[in-house]
């Protein structure tokens, strides 16, 4: 199968959804049935600093909440501009006098906000369009049902879905059935490890037939990370799960600042990264 005819491409393997500025996450229930909206950790250090300068009207400024929160100036705008787009601002208004500079926020404080984990869930909650309204509940159902089924193997998965769904001309009337639906009917994930190593297999090919084409530090690259790609898909649940870990948080960061429809290609980078580390270290499938 040619990298064009793929259902399930090792790169670009999201349809381009809908941003929810909050750190691209969809908005979820929490247990109560509430809805809430999750904010990047460095958006929530914002976000709780504001509420204390409100509630003490007090001005704020750029460089104190980057020292609080721990980042730039830039990153202070981008979360600013996110809490705002979320609704959680009321006004804002800059202060210059010889006493006082900066800002005067007032907040709307009965936005639902909270802080993002990071967890598998919300990570796999990235891959998905905004307005489907997948809850949370939705894919830890698909989990248990099918707990086989690995992290990789269910992300390809929502992904091919994903892309499905924005080719078709059916009207989906409920997209948390429609997608437990397609995994009960298929009996498991519907890209398994199997055919994501018969492609490696094939785009291995590919690059060994147009090697003459690329320059052969670029050929060797791709053979590097197909490898380690391999080794990733052979190797046990504990070795995975070591490899997975190291991925998200070496992902973690780069997700906060870059469009979600380019997160995909991050976890995937992650992944491989990952896995070509820990078995340069040493690093063997447990028997």
């Amino acid at each position: 199968m040619s990298r064009k005819e793929s259902p399930f491409p090792l790169q670009n393997e999201a349809a381009e959804v809908p941003l929810l500025p909050a750190d691209g996450l969809p908005v979820v229930e929490d247990d109560t049935g509430n809805k809430t909206i999750p904010l990047a950790p460095v958006q929530w250090v914002i976000w709780q600093e504001l509420n204390r300068a409100d509630v003490q009207d007090k001005v704020v400024s750029y460089r104190k909440l980057a020292q609080a929160a721990n980042a730039s100036i830039r990153g202070v705008r981008d979360a600013l501009v996110a809490i705002d787009k979320e609704g959680g601002i009321r006004s804002k208004e800059t202060i210059r006098t010889p006493n006082e500079q900066g800002l005067r926020v007032r907040l709307n404080t009965e936005r639902p906000f909270r802080i993002s984990t990071g967890s598998k869930v919300e990570e796999l909650l990235r891959l998905l369009p905004v307005a489907w309204e997948i809850r949370e509940s939705t894919l830890t159902s698909i989990t248990r049902a099918f707990p086989h089924m690995t992290s990789l193997e269910f992300r390809r998965s929502l992904s091919y879905l994903v892309q499905q769904a924005k080719g078709s001309h059916q009207t989906i009337q409920n997209h948390n059935a429609w997608l437990r639906a397609a995994f009960t009917k298929n009996g498991g994930p519907l890209v398994t490890e199997r055919m994501i190593e018969a492609q490696i297999d094939s785009l291995k090919q590919e690059a060994k037939t147009g090697q003459g084409k690329v320059p052969a530090e670029v050929d060797t690259s791709l053979q590097v990370d197909f490898e380690a790609l391999r080794r990733y898909l052979t190797a046990s649940p504990q070795d995975k799960e070591i490899i997975d870990q190291m991925s998200r948080e070496k992902a973690a960061p780069v997700l906060q600042m870059v469009p979600q429809d380019k997160h995909s290609d991050i976890l995937q980078q992650a992944l491989i990264e990952s896995a070509r580390t820990y078995f340069s270290k040493g690093g063997k499938p447990s028997s």
